[in-house]
């Protein structure tokens, strides 16, 4: 009955989890606004609510890289997951992320402490 309990409580918090509206993430392309390049700065940058996931791209076009900051109405990826491609002979990378302002950073990773912590917290709650 303990394992069907776990289960149980790891199913309601993966849905949650998939379903929970309401992050903060930054919009901007590095065409228009300088401050929106890898060496990021948040001043003047535009900060969108209700987001259900944040997303940071990055092309390398010739010899110019674009960065663009955006917000996704929908999970478009897993939190923490980076994905390169190729497209047009041009590499393209997006990585996704599931907290407050997380594509503000230069290398958008879930953070080890995050699981150990979410990992304890769910065995002292059973």
């Amino acid at each position: 009955m303990e394992k069907a309990g776990f289960l149980c409580f790891g199913v309601v918090v993966l849905i949650c989890a998939g379903t929970t509206h309401g992050i903060k993430c930054y919009k901007c392309n590095s065409l228009t606004e300088t401050n929106c390049k890898d060496d990021f700065k948040a001043d003047d940058i535009t900060v969108e609510s209700s987001c259900a996931q944040c997303m940071k791209s990055k092309a390398t076009v010739g010899d110019n890289q674009v960065v663009e900051r955006s917000c996704n109405l929908i999970n478009l990826g897993k939190d923490g997951d980076c994905q390169e491609k190729s497209s047009g002979g041009n590499e393209v990378n997006v990585c996704f992320c599931n907290s407050d302002k997380c594509n503000g950073t230069p290398h958008m990773r879930i953070a080890l402490a995050t699981v150990v912590t979410s990992v304890l917290i769910a065995f002292r709650v059973l």
